[in-house]
């Protein structure tokens, strides 16, 4: 059970490791420009206002997420 345990932890860490690296290049990359990073549309105003670091649109940023969700496992 350990093991499982361990492995879960260790999957969840590289998982946030991976993610935190890949916003670090995208927000390199894009300087901040409000633009989606998948799409390329501009993000929502009142999303850039409550999250400023946000690098994706909300359709992009659900749909990232319901990947996540759906391949985790």
């Amino acid at each position: 059970m350990a093991d499982d345990v361990d492995r879960a932890n260790d999957l969840t860490e590289d998982t946030r490791t991976v993610e935190i690296n890949t916003i670090s290049r995208i927000l390199a990359k894009t300087n901040l420009s409000g633009e989606c990073v998948e799409c390329g549309e501009d993000i929502e105003p009142k999303r850039r206002l409550a999250m400023p670091s946000a690098v994706r649109c909300m359709v992009c940023q659900e749909a990232s997420e319901m990947h996540v969700r759906l391949y985790r496992h």
